[in-house]
């Protein structure tokens, strides 16, 4: 059986917490990125409203 997997479902947008406003954003924009010595990193993010409003600079212009 060939089956495609992107013939199966639709993608999944991904869904975060703006660090800002914490509100729930499916449209999250990267603001920092955590590193860690033991363990996997992650990142944070805000919506694109609190970017816009200037509250947050996102991490592509640090």
């Amino acid at each position: 059986m060939n089956t495609n997997v992107d013939d199966c479902a639709p993608r999944r947008r991904p869904i975060r917490m703006c660090l800002y406003c914490e509100l729930l954003t499916d449209e999250p924009v990267l603001v920092a990125s955590v590193h860690q010595a033991s363990g996997p990193g992650f990142g944070v993010y805000a919506c694109p409203q609190c970017v816009e409003a200037g509250v947050a600079v996102p991490y592509s212009d640090l």
